[in-house]
C-alpha cells in the first residue's frame, strides 16, 4: 500500500499551505487511540505548540461538567477556569499569534467546542477498532460509560465539522503506529508546516507537570508514553479483546463498530483507514 494520503490532493490542501503559521488546529479522537502519542510528536515540531485536552477539566470539575466521576477540584475558586466559555477564549487567544496544535478526547471536548472555532480550524480525527479500544480502555476504567467510550462523540463531531464546511482527514490508530512519518508529513501540509524529524524521537516523554487532581484523570493514562522514546509499532491483541466486558458494554462496542464502519465507508478514498480493512 502506498503511504501517501490522498487527502494531500483534495482541494483544500493548497490553500492551507499558503495560510499564515497561526491558527487552531484539532486532532479528535476515541480514547485509547495513540492520540497522545500523536500530540507528542507535533510538540516535538519547533514551529507548533500543544495544547493538551483542554477540555478535560470542563468535563469532569467544570460548572457545566458531565460527569462526577473524579469528584471536585481541590480549589471551588479555580471551577470558573474550567467553564466551557472560558476555555473556548484561551483557545482563541492561543491561536492567534501561534500554530497550535490541541489534541483532545472527542466525548471531553465535542459538547462545549464552540461553533465558531470549529470554523476557522482544521481537523483530524484519529480513532481506532472499538474492539481494540475497549480492550485498553477496559484495564484503566473498568466501568466506562458510552459518553467515555467515545465513538459517539467522534461521530458527532465529525458530523459538526462536515456541516461547517471543513474535510475532517481521518486515521486509523494503528496505521499512524505502523506508518508515522507518512501521516505525520500529511498533517504538516494541512496545518501549514514542513515536517521535522525531530518530531520523530524525545529524550522525555512527558506531556507536562500533572496537577494534583489530574492523577486520575490524565497522569495514569500516559505512562506507557511517558516511558518511551518514539512511536512504538503495533503489535497484535494477545487475547479475546471483549472477554472481560459487561453484556452492556459489548453493546457500546457493537454499536461503535457500525459508527467506525461508516467513518471508514466515507473515508474509503483515504488509505488512513485502509489498514484496519476486516
Amino acid at each position: 500500500m502506498t503511504t501517501s494520503l490522498l487527502s494531500a490532493k483534495l482541494q483544500d490542501s493548497e490553500p492551507l499551505m499558503r495560510c499564515a503559521k497561526s491558527g487552531l488546529h484539532f486532532l479528535w479522537a476515541t480514547p485509547r487511540s495513540v492520540s497522545t502519542a500523536f500530540g507528542r510528536c507535533m510538540a516535538s515540531h519547533p514551529d507548533v505548540t500543544l495544547i493538551h485536552e483542554p477540555f478535560t477539566d470542563t468535563y469532569y470539575f467544570g460548572p457545566e461538567r458531565k460527569s462526577a466521576r473524579y469528584g471536585d477540584l481541590p480549589q471551588p475558586t479555580s471551577v470558573g477556569g474550567c467553564a466551557a466559555e472560558a476555555v473556548n477564549d484561551r483557545l482563541r487567544k492561543a491561536g492567534l499569534a501561534n500554530t497550535v496544535f490541541i489534541k483532545e478526547l472527542a466525548f471531553q471536548g465535542e459538547p462545549f467546542i464552540d461553533d465558531d472555532i470549529i470554523a476557522q480550524a482544521t481537523h483530524t480525527l484519529i480513532v481506532r477498532r472499538p474492539a481494540v479500544v475497549a480492550s485498553s480502555l477496559k484495564k484503566l476504567k473498568p466501568d466506562f460509560s458510552e459518553d467515555e467510550f467515545g465513538f459517539r462523540a467522534a461521530d458527532r463531531i465529525w458530523k459538526r465539522c462536515l456541516r461547517a464546511g471543513k474535510h475532517v482527514m481521518v486515521v486509523d490508530g494503528d496505521h499512524f503506529r505502523a506508518e508515522p512519518c507518512a501521516i505525520l508529513t500529511e498533517v504538516c501540509t494541512r496545518i501549514g508546516v514542513v515536517f521535522n524529524t525531530s518530531m520523530m524521537a524525545w529524550e522525555n516523554g512527558a506531556i507536562k507537570q500533572w496537577e494534583p487532581h489530574e492523577r486520575e484523570s490524565q497522569a495514569k493514562w500516559h505512562r506507557t508514553l511517558e516511558d518511551s522514546k518514539t512511536i512504538l509499532p503495533p503489535a497484535p491483541l494477545q487475547s479475546d479483546p471483549l472477554a472481560d466486558l459487561t453484556p452492556i458494554q459489548r453493546k457500546i462496542v457493537e454499536h461503535s463498530e457500525r459508527l467506525y464502519q461508516d467513518m471508514r465507508r466515507n473515508s474509503a478514498q483515504c488509505p488512513a483507514l485502509e489498514l484496519t480493512a476486516d
